[in-house]
């Protein structure tokens, strides 16, 4: 990954351009060992130096994480985001965002489903179970009660004592 290094005057250490990225040196780094970011260029005391233009490419990579965007898919954009001209670039961020969105309508229609089924469980759950069996068997106290067909109230028979008559 070519990047273009100022001059000496306008380097940045890793703390200095982690800050000005709104990123942490270990995201840095990270995003350095995964080829999202060249390898920087090492002073005569052997850190690490940046520049301007790193600064930008690792702002881009944070919105885009931000975004939800997976690693595979910043990398390509960034690479398409220094390599080519805008032109190029704007149809495949278009595309990502687009696989994103999707991903997100996918994601929310879960939601709803997982909070339906939470909501229904909850619905059943009477608080009026008396049973004194272990709670796995209960239809009314157990999660499997629901999904084997039970209508979520207890149904367990619990058999009242037999007085003892005085003979």
């Amino acid at each position: 990954m070519a990047t273009t290094r100022p001059a000496a005057a306008s380097r940045l250490t890793i703390g200095a351009v982690a800050r000005e990225a709104g990123v942490s040196v270990p995201t840095v780094r990270f995003y350095e060992s995964q080829g999202l970011l060249g390898a920087a260029p090492r002073s005569e005391g052997n850190y690490r130096l940046y520049g301007a233009a790193d600064v930008r490419r690792l702002k881009l990579i944070r919105r885009a994480r931000t975004l939800g965007l997976a690693l595979p898919a910043v990398r390509e954009l960034v690479r398409a985001a220094f390599e080519e001209p805008c032109r190029a670039f704007e149809p495949r961020l278009k595309e990502a965002l687009e696989q994103r969105i999707e991903d997100v309508r996918r994601q929310v229609a879960e939601l709803h489903l997982l909070q339906s089924q939470l909501q229904n469980l909850d619905a059943h759950l009477a608080g009026d179970c008396a049973c004194d069996h272990p709670a796995g068997e209960c239809s009314g106290c157990s999660l499997l009660g629901e999904t084997e067909g039970g209508s979520g109230a207890c149904s367990c028979t619990v058999t009242p004592p037999i007085p003892t008559s005085a003979q």
